[in-house]
């Protein structure tokens, strides 16, 4: 059985998904992070 195209754009979909929320979870920990060491100059 052979994968069906839909299948493989969904899970390429989800890949991109991920990745873009892990970009975002590091943007905002180093925001959160640089706001820290402001308040604490």
């Amino acid at each position: 059985m052979t994968d069906h195209p839909l299948k493989r754009r969904i899970k390429k979909y989800q890949i991109q998904y991920l990745n873009q929320n892990f970009v975002d979870q590091l943007f905002v920990s180093y925001v959160y992070i640089l706001t820290q060491i402001d308040f604490t100059r």
